[in-house]
């Protein structure tokens, strides 16, 4: 059996290596191949297009800077699938990209399973017409996501859980793991730490790390024991920090390679970039602001085309009820500073964030499928891509 891969961001890569290892035990024999990073090398898939690479770009202009790079990445997958034809194309994530793989996967006859549904229920709900036509299985990860798709005429989406909740012990920030944690990481115990998350790609650590850190140095003045973590993905080679972190600093700011969820069981408080931190730091239980970096044409798609308030997923699951998480689209090394004392030192804000994150925690527990065989997202997703039948 052939089975071709499409992952084109570090969360993608990772999620993805998950399940190629829950194919493996269901049909060792398989081949691999695609676009990935990584963990997907790691787990023995020949990576025809490097993700981290040719294909890892965010926001407007950078894809535009980057569409030559992207084109030839378009270009070398559908040539990868013409030439091997496998069996299933799994495509994970990175939507634009991967939905136009799937139109060009479909006209070669190739079955096509998307894992990570796009926010059709925030903006954009006309995307749905390409999932009609070009995806045979779609894989959705919050449980209300199957309906919203039904509603807009495509009924081949499937719940099969949050990859998060197959280990929830994994977000555990108890007392004792976080001493432990501290005490590796060269920070005083008793010291008040912020978790930093800038983000996984060059181009948002370009755009939020450099307010992040001035922010520190200001909240510094007034919390002068103040310490922050900062976890380095895969994808960031090593050196792209260091050079942005004056020398006082590296006493204060900690570097940690690819160990987020102990990055925040070693913190206070976190000032997260929007994306999949922020569902990991509400199932830490770890108050936080949500930062992103839009620019013109995104408030412009914000006031036309989203449907919602909320960019973090911690306030989507939550509509309707009052927003625990902060979210800034405009914000200054001031904000960032102010923010940051605040999530220490306020108690009574601190709780309230606390008890939201509680919250959506238990949502996301109360809503996994497969507790009776205890199975996980990686073994579900395994089942529909070997079930051809299904379609």
């Amino acid at each position: 059996m052939k089975i071709a891969i499409s992952a084109g961001d570090p969360s993608g890569d990772e999620h993805a290596a998950k399940i190629v290892a829950a194919l493996r035990s269901r049909a060792p024999t398989a081949e691999f191949f695609g676009m990935g990073g990584t963990r997907l090398r790691e787990s023995g898939v020949e990576t025809i297009v490097d993700s981290e690479t040719d294909a890892s770009v965010m926001g407007f202009f950078d894809v535009v800077r980057s569409l030559g790079t992207l084109r030839n990445a378009y270009r070398r997958m559908v040539s990868t699938l013409e030439q091997h034809r496998p069996n299933v194309l799994l495509l994970v994530d990175y939507q634009e990209f991967n939905l136009l793989l799937a139109k060009a996967a479909k006209k070669l006859g190739i079955r096509t399973v998307f894992f990570i549904a796009p926010t059709v229920w925030a903006w954009r709900p006309g995307r749905v017409k390409r999932f009609i036509r070009h995806v045979d299985e779609l894989a959705c990860i919050f449980p209300f996501e199957p309906k919203c798709f039904e509603e807009l005429g495509y009924d081949r989406a499937t719940f099969v859980g949050h990859p998060f909740t197959d280990d929830l012990g994994a977000f555990s920030a108890s007392p004792k793991r976080r001493e432990t944690l501290r005490r590796e990481f060269g920070i005083p115990l008793g010291a008040p730490v912020v978790a930093l998350f800038p983000g996984s790609r060059k181009q948002e650590l370009s755009l939020l790390f450099q307010q992040m850190r001035d922010g520190f140095v200001l909240a510094q003045k007034t919390l002068p024991e103040l310490h922050g973590i900062i976890p380095l993905p895969s994808s960031i080679p090593d050196g792209h920090i260091e050079a942005l972190l004056p020398s006082e600093l590296r006493g204060s700011i900690h570097l940690v390679r690819d160990r987020s969820l102990d990055v925040l069981a070693a913190s206070d408080c976190g000032i997260i970039k929007s994306g999949t931190s922020n569902l990991q730091a509400a199932l830490t239980g770890i108050p936080f602001t949500m930062v992103y970096q839009g620019g013109w044409i995104m408030r412009l798609a914000a006031k036309y085309l989203i449907q919602t308030n909320s960019y973090s997923i911690v306030n989507i699951i939550r509509e309707g009820t009052i927003r625990e998480i902060t979210e800034r689209e405009q914000y200054t090394a001031e904000h960032l500073a102010a923010e940051i004392q605040r999530l220490i030192t306020d108690h009574e804000y601190r709780q309230k964030i606390i008890q939201g994150l509680q919250e959506v925690s238990s949502y996301l527990e109360a809503h996994r499928p497969g507790e009776a065989d205890s199975s996980s997202t990686a073994d579900r997703i395994a089942e529909i891509v070997l079930s051809p039948g299904r379609v």
